[in-house]
């Protein structure tokens, strides 16, 4: 047999959640409504946010760490290869971007009030400026100052909000005051407890504004900027970088990005002029030398022809000047390696300066130096960045440093091993220079001089060429110059919001509001459920009659203490109606009336005690027999509490007269459980029983019969062939409506009449 716990757990169906939308359609619709009525508050009061954005890219000269050319010099001109990352972390850089702050002016903001909306002036639309800045006091910094216009004068207050004064009022937290009384004139140094500043007129204003003070550059990129500045690489793939920046205002997150986007490609313009120009220098230098040389050695090549009347040269004498002029050009090629790195290492120990040298390993395309300074370069970008933060003793501050100091020292170590190996060549070429020289001293006499004059003399003539080929070169890429970045989509106004989708976000709150309504309206349906009054009983001939008796907190026999209260005549009326039901059924000079619940915790023992109670003040002489032998209670309430009971009688141990004992009441006795048994069911079907009942209906006008709830237990089936009259205990808002109609049930299935039924705790 289903029980009553398993029939409140009936699986929850497609057709129940739509009978639960059409009888609750106005909540819920009422409940969508006020979703959507919370989410235009919420839009309306929401600042929108605009993002612009730019995309540069950065060009690359093939992979990571190669050179353009072979060419010692050319490396320098042309090296264009960029890592990424870098150029990322340089754009996110407050010594980048503290110079478009100062460019846009971002130390004071100004603001409206109207239709309790707030909105920020920006550009023509500010009525008045402010100058001559000066912070006292940092928590200033980011108040709303309220700024009253006065024909020619002006006052100023702080603005506090309600957050501000009731964290004042919790924390005894002093408020920031001025005195908005006092007058200041347009133009005049004011000076407060908090700032300095001038302030003068635009143009005319006539209504309030707020004004807030933002503080130094350096307060602005970490309160603002940094946290609204979005740098990324597009795509692994690809070299394009986007620079984005979300404001409130979209025309000051255009002018931001195009003014960090030229800042930044302006800067690394000059960086290449003068790294450009450097090595233009260079080779100047390196020019007027050879020329000289070249000069020099031509006049003694002349002179030495005339002087000994020299017209041609040999074979052998010519093969033997292109030699040693190879040689020599190489000797040279290497002493302007050597000379480069003498220059880098000079660079280092006057100031320790490792980010100007890369120029130079460039041209001399030593990747492993290259590398070393880029991973130089990217700690040094995070030591200043942990030192805005940190200060010198933060342990991953120290971290860093140390790796920097390691770093330096293995570029150092490695620029004098470069050092060491082209000094070997140049000694290894210069051996072999030699080695051609002694072969020299085969040949006659004036060759010998002929050869080295003539050798010298190349040399320096294909120096000079190298040199002013190289500089021509240069001078054309400074007119031609081309940029290493390219602007592939400039920043532009954007028309839409990013955190205002205004439909999708009314519609997903009227979505909200639809669920929340649901469920709201299942659990009220579930609340609904419960039986509540007596009219949640469907009228049905099966019930002799229905009733309701109020509410008791106390666990106790209310209409003994209190014979005149609501609950006593609520009983009493009760009392009328078994009177006449049980004269209509009875044969017998005495009623026996059978007390049940459906479940537990629904009050049948409350309900008997001050039924039986109701009967006794009136004079009827009455008993009561407590059959629930799993959990028998009644006996406390007598306070009464004796071994011997109905479950000895019924056991045979003990006769009839041994079990009935009297209450303090006179017309009252009570026949209680005794020792719990073992085998309840079985003990209830003992033939002592209808024995018991039999005697009883001599003696007693009312027997009353306590059994165990019919919803948990089948013994009360049994008993119910005893009763005349079988009342179920329903409670108000604990039991559900669909126990009725399983009692109903029960009714047919049992063969059962003369049932009433009494709602509980109205």
């Amino acid at each position: 047999m289903k029980t009553f716990e398993n029939l409140e757990e009936n699986d929850f169906e497609l057709k129940d959640l739509w009978e639960i939308i059409r009888r609750y359609k106005f909540f819920i619709a009422f409940s969508s409504f006020l979703f959507l009525l919370v989410a235009t508050i919420y839009l309306y009061s929401e600042q929108s946010i605009y993002r612009s954005y730019s995309i540069i890219e950065v060009k690359e000269s093939g992979k990571k760490n190669t050179i353009v050319t072979d060419d010692l010099l050319k490396n320098a001109f042309y090296a264009t290869d960029k890592e990424i990352a870098k150029e990322i972390e340089i754009l996110k850089t407050y010594a980048m971007n503290k110079k478009v702050i100062e460019k846009m002016n971002f130390k004071t903001q100004f603001f409206l009030h109207k239709n309790y909306k707030k909105y920020e002036l920006y550009g023509n639309e500010i009525p008045i400026g402010i100058d001559k800045i000066k912070i006292l006091k940092n928590e200033i910094l980011g108040m709303e100052i309220k700024f009253y216009p006065h024909d020619n004068e002006y006052s100023i207050e702080i603005e506090v909000s309600k957050k501000d004064k009731l964290i004042s009022d919790v924390f005894k937290k002093k408020l920031l005051t001025l005195d908005n009384k006092k007058m200041y004139a347009y133009g005049k140094l004011i000076k407060t407890d908090y700032f300095e500043l001038s302030i003068h007129k635009i143009k005319n204003i006539d209504e309030p504004i707020y004004f807030k003070i933002n503080g130094n550059s350096r307060n602005i990129y970490e309160s603002i900027v940094k946290n609204v500045l979005v740098v990324k690489q597009l795509n692994k793939e690809t070299s394009l970088i986007e620079i984005s920046y979300a404001d409130s205002i979209p025309e000051r997150a255009t002018d931001y990005i195009n003014n960090l986007v030229n800042i930044f490609l302006g800067e690394e313009q000059s960086t290449k002029d003068k790294r450009s120009n450097k090595i233009l220098k260079f080779i100047e230098e390196q020019l007027k030398n050879v020329q000289a040389k070249l000069k020099n050695s031509e006049q003694k090549l002349s002179n030495y022809k005339v002087t000994n009347n020299i017209i041609n040269i040999s074979a052998q004498s010519s093969t033997m000047i292109d030699k040693l002029s190879n040689i020599k050009v190489k000797i040279s090629e290497k002493n302007l390696k050597n000379l480069l790195i003498n220059n880098a290492l000079q660079i280092i120990h006057n100031s320790d300066d490792f980010d100007s040298i890369g120029t130079i390993f460039t041209s001399l395309g030593d990747k492993g130096i290259l590398i070393q300074l880029d991973s130089l370069y990217k700690l040094k970008l995070e030591e200043r960045e942990l030192q805005v933060e940190y200060t010198n003793e933060y342990p991953q501050l120290i971290k860093v440093q140390q790796q920097i100091e390691s770093i330096k020292n293995n570029i150092l170590q490695n620029i004098k091993n470069l050092k060491l190996s082209t000094e070997y060549e140049i000694s290894n070429l210069k051996a072999q220079k030699m080695d051609y020289e002694k072969n020299l001293l085969t040949f006659p006499k004036k060759e010998i001089m002929l050869i080295n004059l003539k050798s010298k003399y190349d040399v320096n003539s294909k120096m000079y060429m190298y040199l002013l080929k190289q500089k021509s070169e240069k001078k054309m890429t400074n007119v031609v110059a081309i940029s290493d970045y390219k602007v592939i989509e400039k920043a532009y106004i954007p028309k839409s919001a990013i955190n205002a989708k205004r439909p999708m976000t009314m519609l997903s709150f009227c979505f909200l509001g639809f669920i929340v309504g649901i469920i709201l309206a299942t659990i009220f349906n579930s609340l609904s459920n419960k039986i509540r009054d007596i009219k949640d009983i469907k009228h049905s001939s099966k019930w002799l009659f229905c009733m309701e008796v109020p509410f008791l907190k106390n666990q106790k026999i209310e209409v003994f203490e209190q014979p005149q209260s609501i609950f006593a005549e609520s009983y009493r009326k009760l009392r009328t109606d078994l009177q006449f039901s049980s004269q209509s059924i009875s044969a017998n000079k005495s009623s026996v009336v059978l007390i049940t619940s459906t479940v537990e915790k629904e009050g049948k023992n409350l309900v008997l005690i001050n039924l039986s109670a109701i009967f006794q003040l009136a004079g009827y002489k009455s008993i009561v027999i407590d059959l629930d032998l799993r959990n028998p209670v009644l006996h406390k309430y007598f306070d009464i509490d004796y071994d011997i009971g109905i479950s000895s009688y019924l056991s045979g141990k003990v006769d009839i007269n041994d079990i009935v004992f009297p209450t303090k009441e006179p017309n009252l006795d009570i026949i209680s459980v005794g020792t719990i048994p073992v085998n309840p069911s079985e003990l209830l079907l003992s033939s002592r029983l209808p024995i018991l009942f039999n005697k009883l209906r001599i003696e007693y006008d009312y027997i009353f019969i306590n059994t165990s709830p019919i919803g948990l237990y089948t013994d009360t089936f049994s008993l119910m062939h005893y009763s005349d009259i079988n009342l179920f205990i329903l409670r108000k808002s604990y039991s559900h409506k669909s126990y009725i109609s399983k009692l109903e049930e029960i009714m047919i299935k049992y063969n059962l009449n003369n049932v009433g039924l009494i709602i509980n705790g109205v």
